[in-house]
């Protein structure tokens, strides 16, 4: 990723990959392209052309993919005599002297999926597309959404090396040491009437970690603790910084990567926070409930889809206000712990593989297959 080159990379590798299913000897085609968000857009941009000019690989069925708006491929003019692609302006350019890699392929594509059905209608929407929600409106049904899964054999709480005692739904009783260990480690003042809180996050804007910041001082005032690991944005760090600063015992805030405290967070947190702005899937909630934590997440994306009622508490407004009001709900049943053990044991068995979503895309290949190829 990066660099003032990178769409060039991206178009070159695309056409790697197409040359490379024509190539003497090659004893297969692929019967569908599945690109994932603009660093792979050109590949659909490459067969519509193939189609075209009805050359080799042009009756390939290509699925788009998306999992991020935000970032589109935007380039030059000039970009587009470069790479031998039509000139601005196209469908899916916003600009008439721009090239926008991903919008085009969200316009040529024989199908576009998102990473979850609450994310495939927000980004038909103006607030969610991006500038691209036009594009997608047009597409009608040829827009649908598939909720991602997670490899439950490299999430088990019951097989993991990294967290203090393994468990499973079956001894879940065992999970409390993980509680105890992950406030040793982070030296906070954690009693049974106190929650932790945990983040493993990106520190940006985009997951909400500024809201929770602001709410902070209210979830300290209700006995919570908070266990953040992340990094991002140097603002939103410097927050969480001077925050545990401000409250040792009670916020402990680790700035930057480390996979071994991440599981432990899952494992020893009581709720998990994300509060997205926009998320198109999220697989920081499917590991939280993997692991006993339950979920504190916005209604928005992929966490309006996987969590309800039954496994987390969920929050409308991209606010503080609406985060703590969410909180005190959990609190609630935080303080009656049957009625916790439920929601975890609910999060904890519930079918987070990639089965369901495996066959979901098989389906629609074979759907995309049978219909004639896009003119």
């Amino acid at each position: 990723y990066g660099g003032a080159d990178e769409a060039d990379r991206y178009m070159l590798l695309a056409s790697a990959a197409l040359v490379d299913c024509l190539r003497p000897g090659a004893t297969w085609t692929p019967d569908v392209i599945q690109a994932h968000d603009w660093h792979a857009a050109a590949a659909i941009l490459q067969v519509a052309r193939r189609r075209a000019r009805r050359e080799p690989l042009g009756d390939v069925r290509t699925v788009l993919t998306v999992h991020n708006m935000a970032y589109q491929g935007i380039r030059e003019a000039a970009f587009a005599a470069q790479h031998g692609i039509a000139p601005p302006p196209q469908v899916g350019d916003l600009e008439p002297s721009e090239v926008n890699l991903l919008g085009r392929a969200l316009a040529l594509a024989d199908h576009v999926t998102a990473v979850s059905p609450t994310f495939a209608w927000e980004i038909t929407t103006p607030e969610g597309g991006f500038g691209l929600d036009g594009v997608l409106r047009a597409r009608g049904d040829a827009v649908s959404g598939i909720v991602n899964g997670i490899d439950v054999r490299a999430f088990d709480p019951a097989r993991d090396p990294r967290i203090a005692s393994r468990f499973s739904a079956r001894s879940l009783d065992r999970r409390v040491r993980n509680r105890h260990a992950l406030g040793d480690a982070l030296r906070l003042d954690i009693r049974r009437e106190t929650p932790i809180v945990g983040v493993v996050s990106r520190l940006v804007e985009q997951k909400g970690l500024d809201i929770l910041l602001a709410a902070a001082p209210a979830l300290l005032e209700r006995g919570a603790r908070l266990a953040v690991l992340g990094t991002g944005d140097p603002e939103v760090e410097r927050g969480f910084a001077d925050l545990a600063a401000a409250n040792p015992g009670r916020v402990a805030a680790h700035i930057g990567f480390d996979a071994s405290l991440a599981q432990r967070i899952y494992a020893g947190c009581d709720l998990f926070a994300m509060p997205s702005r926009f998320e198109p899937c999220g697989l920081g909630q499917l590991i939280a409930m993997r692991y006993g934590a339950v979920p504190l997440v916005r209604r928005t994306g992929g966490l309006a889809d996987t969590v309800d009622e039954t496994t987390g508490f969920l929050f409308d407004d991209a606010t503080p206000a609406a985060l703590v009001a969410a909180l005190d709900r959990a609190l609630a049943v935080y303080d009656v712990p049957e009625r916790w053990r439920r929601l975890q044991l609910a999060g904890m068995t519930r079918d987070s593989t990639w089965g369901a979503s495996a066959r979901a895309y098989a389906d629609l290949f074979a759907a995309i297959c049978a219909a004639p190829p896009r003119p």
